[in-house]
């Protein structure tokens, strides 16, 4: 997940205040990456709303103006008018006895502060994510790494290339330290990279002269943890294979 700035929030809370109320396309709006916006999507699905990414949206802002209104009451309304109700500068202007410069001016202050205000929130449950993923992971069997900052760093910058599906293979003799590493790896991601989720699995050791065999009770073992992980008893076990490769896509 990228990592955003205030000012990409600036203009991503623009952005979506200028299409409250249109069916537009917002898949690349910015905020659909974020853990706000997730959240909202599930309140919104479990009230039977599917595929209302626009609700989502919406429901960001009109929140954020809600609470602008503590904070500077005539920026509030005028988001409200200008973008909720669709008013223009000058028709703003008349309502609150101002002249069109200070509306824009006003506006301008007030879509800051709104953007604050949304971002703020969104660092709040972010966090709260990481230490969510954080406690995913087996509990530490060391206390510092040493030696592999290189390779950790590398494996890092591999994770962060976008566009790409990586699969990262630490290869090596039992006991040199590949989960360690992985688990080095995993930790320095979950702090510097927004990421949806992690899964942390150890797979049975199936002792079979059958390679073909063992990889697939591999496969399946790994299949089942992750989709118990996601899934939870929502939906039937033999229904795992077909809902995971929907969900990973």
């Amino acid at each position: 997940m990228p990592e955003f700035k205030l000012e990409d929030v600036q203009h991503a809370t623009y952005n979506a205040l200028r299409n409250i109320g249109k069916t537009v396309e917002l898949e690349e709006n910015p905020f659909t990456k974020f853990q706000l916006y997730k959240l909202k999507r599930k309140e919104l699905l479990k009230a039977g709303m599917r595929g209302n990414f626009h609700g989502a949206i919406n429901n960001i802002l009109q929140e954020g103006i809600n609470k602008l209104h503590s904070q500077d009451d005539l920026g509030a309304n005028i988001l409200d008018l200008r973008f909720s109700k669709g008013e223009t500068i000058v028709k703003v202007g008349h309502v609150l006895n101002l002249s069109a410069d200070q509306v824009s001016r006003r506006q301008r202050q007030a879509i800051a502060s709104l953007s604050k205000i949304i971002w703020a929130k969104e660092k709040e449950l972010r966090q709260l994510e990481k230490s969510r993923i954080t406690n995913l992971l087996p509990a530490k069997s060391y206390s510092k790494f040493f030696g592999q900052g290189r390779l950790v760093t590398n494996i890092i910058n591999r994770i962060r290339k976008e566009g790409i599906p990586n699969i990262i293979f630490i290869v090596g003799l039992g006991g040199i330290g590949k989960s360690t590493l992985a688990d080095c790896v995993v930790r320095k991601v979950i702090a510097e990279i927004q990421i949806d989720d992690v899964f942390w699995i150890r797979p049975q050791d199936y002792r079979l002269n059958n390679p073909s065999a063992v990889a697939t009770l591999a496969v399946e073992s790994v299949t089942l943890e992750i989709a118990k992980h996601i899934f939870h008893k929502e939906i039937p076990p033999i229904d795992y294979p077909l809902e995971l490769r929907k969900y990973l896509a």
